[in-house]
C-alpha cells in the first residue's frame, strides 16, 4: 500500500483534523498505519502517538520540509533517525544542534539561509528522504545517501493544478505553505529513471473524512484573510475567492483499504517500496 502522508491540525490554517480524529477514523476505515507530515515541525508529535497507541494504529513519525516553494518529505526509520530529523528541522529554523547547517539567524525566517541537500547528507542517519519535486531531486541525489532517498509517486488523477502554487505573491515565510499539486506522474517516472532512484508509492492526507474538506477552505480562507461568503451559503465564488491559493483536492481524505490499493497498479515497485 502507499504511504499516507497524514497532516493535523497543527498544521496551522490549513488541515483541520486533530491526531486523534485521524487515527479513528483510519482504524474505522481499517487502515494500518499513518505517517505523520506536519508542515515545517513536529508540534503534533506527542498527540499523534499518543492517539495511535490508544487505538492500535501503527505511528510512523516524518514531517513535510517546504523550503523556498520546494517540497521534501522526512520520514524517521528509527531513533536515530528521530534524533536526525529534530535536527534537521533545527536546521531550518535556526535553533538547536542543526543552528550551524542552517547558516545561523537566515534560517530562522523560514529556512532561507538553509542550503538543504547539504543539510540533508548532514543528517541523514535513519532519515528515508521521500521526495516528489523535480527542482529538488538533482541536487538531494548528489548528496544524500544512496538507498535512503525515494521518488514520491502520487496516485494516478493527481495531476492537476500548478504544483508551484501555493500562499498569495509576497506572504510566503509569514504563514505556514499551503498545499501543493503534485507534478505529473510521467515526469517524477523519467526523473526516477535518469537518476536511478527508486519509486515509493505516497498518498496527501489533508483531512479525516470528505466532509472535512470544506472546513479546510474555511481555514484557508481565514488564513489569507478571504471572504467566507461561499462558504456559509451567502452566494459568494469559492474559486473566486481562493484564487491563488493553495487547496487540496476534495479527495485528500483518509481513504478505505480497496482506495488506497487503486491508483498505483502500475507501478507495484513502488508499491513494494512503500511497504518496505
Amino acid at each position: 500500500m502507499a504511504l499516507l502522508l497524514s497532516r493535523t491540525h497543527f498544521s496551522l490554517l490549513t488541515a483541520p483534523s486533530s491526531p486523534q480524529a485521524l487515527c479513528e477514523e483510519a482504524v474505522r476505515l481499517g487502515l494500518s498505519h499513518l505517517v505523520l507530515h506536519d508542515t515545517n515541525g513536529l508540534y503534533g508529535l506527542y498527540p499523534f502517538a499518543q492517539a495511535a497507541r490508544r487505538v492500535g494504529l501503527h505511528a510512523v513519525f516524518g514531517a513535510e520540509l517546504v523550503h523556498r516553494g520546494r517540497r521534501l518529505s522526512l520520514i524517521a526509520q528509527d531513533e536515530r533517525g528521530y534524533a536526525s530529523l529534530c535536527a534537521l528541522l533545527s536546521a531550518f529554523h535556526g535553533v538547536g544542534v542543526g543552528v550551524e547547517a542552517g547558516r545561523g539567524a537566515q534560517a530562522g525566517r523560514g529556512g532561507d539561509g538553509l542550503d538543504l541537500p547539504r543539510a540533508c547528507e548532514r543528517f541523514a542517519d535513519g532519515l528515508w528522504f521521500v521526495c516528489g519535486d523535480p527542482r529538488l531531486l538533482p541536487e538531494l541525489s548528489a548528496r544524500v545517501p544512496r538507498g535512503r532517498l525515494l521518488v514520491a509517486l502520487p496516485p494516478r488523477g493527481s495531476d492537476g493544478a500548478d504544483p508551484a502554487a501555493g500562499a498569495p505573491a509576497g506572504a510566503a515565510g509569514r504563514k505556514l505553505p499551503d498545499p501543493g499539486a503534485s507534478w505529473p506522474r510521467r515526469m517524477l517516472r523519467e526523473l526516477a529513471a535518469d537518476l536511478d532512484l527508486p519509486l515509493c508509492a505516497v498518498r496527501d492526507v489533508w483531512f479525516a473524512t470528505p466532509e472535512d474538506h470544506l472546513l479546510h477552505q474555511l481555514f484557508l480562507a481565514v488564513k489569507w484573510n478571504r471572504s467566507l461568503r461561499s462558504l456559509v451559503g451567502g452566494g459568494g465564488d469559492l474559486q473566486r475567492d481562493l484564487r491563488g491559493v493553495g487547496v487540496a483536492t476534495a479527495s485528500a481524505h483518509l481513504p478505505t483499504p480497496a482506495a488506497l490499493r487503486c491508483g498505483h497498479e502500475d507501478a507495484p515497485e513502488a508499491v513494494a517500496m512503500a511497504e518496505q
